[in-house]
């Protein structure tokens, strides 16, 4: 195994502080302040190149990168598509919300509008998602609630889309 997923193992994918409801956010912290120097396990397409940054960053030391080298490029916050990695009470809302900034455009055609999803898959195939228009160079917080009122599930995934190919 990679030494990002056994770092991801040892700080708790099933530690009980991780539990929904015990803290302000319910996401791994290797997939919500990318404090360490290696990725954590993620699974993406073709069209996303993924990195750690440390020279665009919002909060902290680091952020994610996920640069569009074609359309419709994403990344699942786990290690596989289907990793339910985020334990959630079932029947509740979640408000999921992240910082985005898209850089400079260098690819042909850059989307300027709908360029950013934020997507949540639960443990029972439900997808909930929201599509964003985001400037470029600009940092921007972006949130939609994942309604799972109706659901029992009780994990899900989150995934992020860089649609503006840049």
């Amino acid at each position: 195994s990679s030494a990002a997923s056994d770092v991801y193992k040892r700080q708790g994918k099933d530690n009980v502080a991780l539990k929904a409801g015990s803290g302000i956010n319910i996401m791994h912290p290797l997939y919500s302040n990318w404090g360490e120097d290696t990725l954590p396990p993620t699974a993406s397409n073709n069209t996303a190149e993924i990195s750690i940054s440390e020279s665009r960053v919002y909060m902290g030391e680091r952020s994610l990168r996920i640069k569009a080298t074609g359309d419709n490029a994403w990344v699942f916050f786990g290690e596989t598509t289907t990793d339910y990695n985020i334990p959630i009470v079932p029947r509740s809302k979640w408000i999921i919300s992240a910082y985005v900034y898209l850089g400079k455009p260098d690819g042909t055609n850059p989307k300027t509008v709908e360029n950013v999803q934020l997507y949540t898959r639960s443990s029972d195939d439900t997808y909930k998602r929201k599509t964003f228009s985001i400037p470029f160079q600009k940092f921007v917080r972006i949130s939609f609630v994942a309604d799972y009122s109706d659901n029992d599930s009780t994990a899900m995934i989150v995934r992020a889309d860089n649609d503006s190919y840049n």
